[in-house]
């Protein structure tokens, strides 16, 4: 299975608007997100941004579109693109630190998060928009005090970090910060003078689905005859 091409990604849109009936006014949200880095398929996301922003120019507009900053390159196209509609740009981060970092998100690739954060910087400064900072919230792992200073230190005051709710799987290694270890975590965060995001009805519909910033779980349910 390849990437999928802008056309592709055009007809899934279409095949939306059919079933929900879009009326003219309505906002329009489009994420491309959930279903892999949109990074490894920069060319074809822009140019699908490009289509849709064309053929529904008649709705309002927003595109959110997320990577976990392995592909550089991405960011600092998206940083020039032209688009008539609003683009919001988020990073998966979830560590402070590189090692920490090279655990939980591996494969080739992988960038330092000083460059990334330059990316980043250059991304604000030549758009306006500023990019949220995604950070999964793990028990242990990366949730200390320590880290939290560590990510003050790497990002710059008045910026945005979102921390992402965590599915509990049980034959996962990973396990979800404890609400108080995070609410300490998110209070040095905002002492250093960021800015930081939850989500909340977001992450309460996420929890019902059962996904959040790449994470799928499924349930088994019990076999049963008639």
């Amino acid at each position: 299975m390849g990437n999928l091409t802008p056309e592709q990604m055009l007809m899934q849109l279409d095949e939306i608007a059919r079933q929900v009936d879009l009326e003219d006014g309505l906002p329009l949200k489009i994420k491309f997100m959930g279903d892999g880095d949109s990074s490894h398929n920069g060319p074809n996301v822009l140019k699908a941004m490009s289509l849709m922003a064309t053929k529904y120019a008649r709705l309002p507009m927003e595109v959110f579109v997320a990577t976990t900053g392995m592909r550089l390159q991405f960011i600092y196209d998206l940083a020039v693109f032209q688009l008539p509609v609003p683009v919001h740009l988020e990073v998966s981060f979830h560590a402070s630190n590189d090692e920490v970092r090279e655990f939980l998100i591996r494969g080739p690739g992988r960038r330092p998060l000083r460059e990334i954060e330059n990316a980043i910087q250059g991304y604000q400064a030549a758009t306006g928009n500023l990019v949220a900072r995604r950070y999964l919230g793990l028990a242990g792992i990366n949730d200390h005090d320590e880290h939290a200073r560590e990510l003050a230190s790497l990002v710059r005051r008045g910026n945005i970090i979102k921390i992402c709710r965590v599915n509990e799987v049980q034959t996962s290694e990973f396990l979800p910060s404890h609400p108080r270890r995070l609410a300490a975590f998110c209070r040095i965060l905002e002492e250093h003078g960021l800015v930081v995001t939850t989500d909340v009805d977001e992450i309460g519909i996420i929890a019902d689905l059962g996904k959040e910033c790449g994470q799928l779980t499924a349930t088994l349910l019990p076999h049963t005859t008639s």
